[in-house]
């Protein structure tokens, strides 16, 4: 299943259960129309030999992005929150780590799936 800006789906993945990082991706797309755009990739596993799916999430038109100490992090407890309310420009959604504020970003949209 993709989950497209959507918390409620997004929680139905069980983000829970994959709290260990394997992958986080930041490109930067630059154009002559846009000065830049951020996409932000994270692949979370389960960290256990007997699971074969990883949980993906693609953050669109990331800003505010920020990464702290994540080595030896024993795991992650990712959560997103909807921040369309604070009317901030092309900011829907805030993605964070909540535990040990390791890493935090917004963005505009964001794609969630379990990955192969």
């Amino acid at each position: 299943m993709m989950v497209y800006n959507s918390i409620e789906n997004y929680l139905e993945l069980k983000p829970r259960c994959y709290r260990f990082l394997k992958v986080i991706n930041i490109n930067r797309q630059v154009s002559q129309t846009k000065k830049y755009e951020y996409c932000v990739e994270l692949i979370l596993s389960k960290g256990s030999d007997d699971s074969d799916e990883d949980l993906r999430i693609r953050c669109v038109n990331a800003s505010g992005i920020k990464v702290g100490d994540i080595d030896g992090m024993l795991g992650f407890l990712v959560d997103i929150e909807d921040v369309r309310g604070r009317q901030l420009e092309g900011c829907n959604y805030r993605i964070y780590e909540q535990e040990e504020a390791a890493f935090s970003l917004h963005c505009e949209e964001f794609f969630a799936d379990l990955i192969k």
